[in-house]
């Protein structure tokens, strides 16, 4: 009986320009240039801590994990990504979160093996989001948004009446600041059983059990710091007489305040049978239900705003059209202008959030030891059925994440490790994945059958490693590397995609007691490859996306140095 404690920390910190997004002809398949107009950059300190005690006892282990992490970053982005002063936006980012585990489990070669424990967490984040729309975004998607929609009502032949009405913005900017506040706590409790030789030695089942309930909130304060003010420029046609021309003055507070809250509580059980053959090899067969948590889009609240702009406004408009407010002249009724009535009607809550993802997943596989200590054998195969699973979209200029209906996935993942002499090391692996849509709608399009965006369809690693004992205390090692991932397909519509493609890394390690020194080159052949694309709204034609690419690094060589306490 004795006790154990160990203690960790990390702490890292970056500060980096950023976001190297070029425009992307997705038809001709051509890179533009990277080419925007305001400040990207990203700075983030991390730190991270833990602290394990384990009790060892004559019957049990017993184990206390104990974990804190801290977050403060800071995101400047030029939103639209192009040499137009559309919007910025600014994400600061303040978080806490603790968690803690108890855990008791049996020791290992008992005929019943267990573990049961508690789990629990808290996690505090503050994020500051403004959002400054520039002078276009204001002409662009303001103006001619709402100008765009009145000429678009005229059309209506139920709104003859209507007269002609444009408007005019006097703000140059619109700064709408946004302050979140997002407490997430849970817990969970656990169970596994495991029964070895069942009917003969080797065959083994287990059955496991977790309860997770989770609460999540966010407090949202919204607002514009300047009201959105202008005027609209009426034409009433009257008949045989000359048209009547009004100007009327608007002035719009903007703002979205509230708290939403979701609770989920989560079953995932958990059943595998495992064969084990002598003491190399076994085989093995699993199915378990897995979850992941839901939440809330910040990015949201800049699209809820324009909402609100352009549906505030219009119901100005309207209002002001059915009388009153004219400069003392006098205004024509609602029924003589034929005006509709404008309500925003958005629900925030549905607007923001994203629901847990559910998935069952079954696989089976084995292990094997084919030459002793010198060649490992590994080989599984699974099958993932998965509900409301989450992908990453984008919603105007916001990047999101949404659920997309239910997807299945297949395919397997096989390795070869081996250690032909004590100093060499060679291994290989291989996934391929097959992942699709089953059920998915946005609304708008229909994806079912088509490929899940950012799975690659092959994986690929092929490494070797030799190391050479200087003395004692110093090793020199020798690393080479080859990775390969592709078909990736970049969106739900499977329109773009990055064709497989292959990098090659190696380094140079001098390792000794109290320092190691890293040499290292990376995309040695110098490959070119997409490492990301996505589309956002285009301000000057809605109707067709803008697409941009991020581009693979070229080769790259660089050192490390690892000091050793």
């Amino acid at each position: 009986r004795h006790w154990k404690l160990s203690f960790s920390g990390d702490y890292e910190g970056s500060d980096q320009q950023g976001y190297p997004y070029a425009g992307y002809d997705k038809t001709l398949k051509k890179t533009g240039s990277i080419s925007y107009n305001d400040e990207a950059s990203y700075r983030r300190d991390i730190f991270t801590s833990g602290l394990s005690v384990q009790y060892l006892h004559d019957r049990f282990i017993f184990t206390s994990t104990t974990g804190y992490q801290f977050l403060d970053d800071d995101m400047h982005l030029d939103q639209d990504f192009t040499p137009h002063a559309i919007f910025t936006l600014q994400q600061k980012q303040k978080m806490h979160a603790v968690s803690q585990e108890f855990a008791v489990k049996s020791h290992k070669g008992k005929r019943w093996e267990w573990v049961g424990g508690l789990f629990g967490f808290y996690q505090q984040t503050h994020t500051d989001g403004p959002v400054d729309f520039r002078q276009d975004g204001i002409d662009l998607l303001i103006t001619k948004q709402t100008n765009d929609q009145l000429a678009a009502l005229k059309q209506d032949p139920a709104l003859a009446g209507m007269p002609d009405i444009t408007i005019d913005i006097d703000n140059r900017n619109l700064y709408i600041d946004g302050i979140y506040k997002t407490p997430t706590y849970g817990a969970a409790a656990f169970g596994q059983a495991t029964l070895n030789r069942i009917f003969i030695d080797g065959l083994s089942a287990t059955v496991g059990l977790r309860i997770d309930y989770e609460h999540t909130r966010i407090y949202h304060h919204t607002h514009a710091t300047e009201a959105l003010t202008g005027r609209a420029n009426v034409t009433i046609n009257m008949g045989n007489r000359p048209p009547m021309s009004i100007q009327q003055p608007f002035i719009l507070p903007l703002g979205i305040d509230g708290k939403e809250s979701m609770n989920t509580i989560e079953l995932s059980p958990k059943f595998e049978v495992k064969y084990a053959i002598g003491n190399k090899s076994f085989v093995y067969a699993s199915a378990a239900r897995g979850y992941r948590s839901g939440g809330y889009n910040f990015q949201m609240f800049s699209n809820l705003i324009q909402s609100q702009i352009r549906s505030s406004m219009m119901s100005e408009l309207m209002k002001n059209m059915g009388g009153g407010g004219n400069g003392g002249r006098p205004a024509p009724s609602r029924s003589a202008v034929g005006m509709p009535a404008f309500e925003n009607t958005t629900d925030v809550n549905q607007a923001i959030s994203y629901k847990p993802e559910h998935s069952w997943n079954y696989e089976i596989g084995g292990r094997s030891q084919l030459i002793d200590h010198r060649l490992f054998a590994d080989l599984s195969l699974f099958y993932i059925d998965c509900h409301d699973q989450q992908i990453a979209a984008v919603s105007g200029y916001g990047r999101v994440t949404k659920n997309s209906g239910r997807t299945v996935s297949y395919g397997l993942e096989a390795s070869l490790r081996a250690t032909p002499t004590n100093r060499l090391l060679l291994s290989a692996t291989y996934g391929y994945t097959h992942a699709t849509f089953q059920e998915y709608n946005d609304g708008k399009n229909d994806y079912k059958n088509n490929f899940v965006p950012f799975a690659p369809a092959h994986t690929l690693a092929l490494s070797g490693a030799y190391t050479l004992p200087l003395d004692k205390e110093t090793d020199l090692t020798f690393d080479l590397q080859y990775l390969g991932r592709g078909k990736i397909y970049w969106t739900e519509a499977n329109d773009a995609a990055q064709n497989f493609y292959g990098l090659v890394n190696a380094s140079i390690i001098l390792s000794g007691k109290y320092a190691d020194l890293k040499l290292w080159g990376k995309n040695l052949l110098n490959q070119h490859y997409q490492a990301f694309y996505f589309e956002t709204m285009n301000a000057e034609n809605l109707s067709m996306p803008n697409s941009f690419v991020q581009c693979g690094r070229p080769i790259t060589f660089g050192a490390d140095i690892t000091i050793k306490f």
